[in-house]
């Protein structure tokens, strides 16, 4: 009896022993998922920008410069004539490209805007992986010292993100005094908020809070930033130019009540905002009669006062 006792305890603690081996090599192979596949989304990359560009008769300069950390960027300055009233960098979402944009910005264009179309890093034809707009901050920057070499930076300067490039844009806002403005569209407030909404519907609260640490830890080892630096809210009181927040009431993917929150965080006197009903994530700029696109067009003659 004592030895069927001791048989019992001992195959009891070694089924104990594999299912938390088991449960730990589950929840690492989790995060290195999760993590590979925000920082390598799958590349959309657009083709030659003449065959689109062309049919516009558009002036067109090809840019490409090295990040900070060696790798090779890509993107384009486009305008519609020689004289312009400013210049509108975008910064694109996760798992994006410039590829969409080129038919979304052709009315800042044609009121008079050059417009830079960039990859994000880790997309398009933009080589590494991307940092969750830490580094992408710094990459934009680069880009504009490149622009402003070449007397192809036409002031002022204003960027426009889009979710995950909202992060970005903020960033960048509050790290670069030649940004003049910022139109922040379907941007979430931090990582741990936009983690924890796709994970509590199938883990449960507990269970998902208790992932998202693990993960910002992951995310920190792979792009070596901090985790404060995938908070846009970390740069609201570096913020003192005009912000214009865009989010869709039916967004699924970032929640309106986040750019809500991200609205109010900012510094009020100068923070406009747009909340669209029957407006999604990606189709934000087809709703509601191109309304975000014509509250954009609104924003960037007020900046360059015309």
């Amino acid at each position: 009896m004592r030895r069927r006792t001791r048989t019992i305890a001992l195959f009891s603690c070694f089924a104990s022993l594999v299912l938390a081996v088991g449960g730990y090599l589950a929840y690492d192979s989790f995060l290195d998922r999760a993590v590979t596949m925000l920082t390598q989304p799958p590349r959309t990359v657009a083709p030659s920008s003449e065959s689109f560009w062309n049919q516009y008769e558009a002036n067109v300069l090809v840019l490409e410069w090295q990040s900070r950390d060696g790798l090779r960027l890509s993107g384009e300055l486009v305008r519609l004539s020689e004289k312009t009233t400013g210049t509108l960098i975008v910064s694109h979402g996760w798992a994006d490209s410039r590829l969409p944009w080129r038919k979304r910005v052709l009315p800042w264009l044609k009121a008079g805007w050059a417009v830079f179309l960039f990859d994000q890093r880790g997309h398009g034809k933009s080589g590494g992986s991307g940092t969750m707009g830490c580094r992408e901050t710094s990459d934009m920057s680069d880009a504009l010292d490149q622009l402003q070499d070449l007397a192809q930076l036409q002031a002022p300067v204003a960027v426009l993100g889009h979710s995950l490039g909202g992060v970005a844009a903020l960033r960048l806002t509050g790290l670069d005094e030649r940004i003049r403005g910022a139109i922040l569209v379907s941007t979430y407030v931090n990582l741990d908020d936009i983690s924890e909404y796709f994970l509590t519907p199938s883990c449960g609260k507990t269970l998902a809070s208790w992932f998202v640490h693990g993960f910002q830890e992951r995310m920190e080892q792979k792009t070596g930033c901090e985790v404060s630096q995938f908070d846009p809210r970390t740069m609201v009181e570096r913020i003192h130019v005009p912000v214009l927040v865009i989010h869709g009431k039916d967004d699924l993917t970032v929640p309106v009540n986040m750019g809500k929150q991200l609205a109010r965080a900012l510094p009020q006197p100068l923070t406009d905002r747009l909340f669209l009903r029957g407006a999604g994530h990606t189709d934000i700029f087809d709703a509601q009669g191109y309304e975000a696109t014509k509250r954009i067009t609104e924003f960037l003659k007020k900046l360059s006062g015309h």
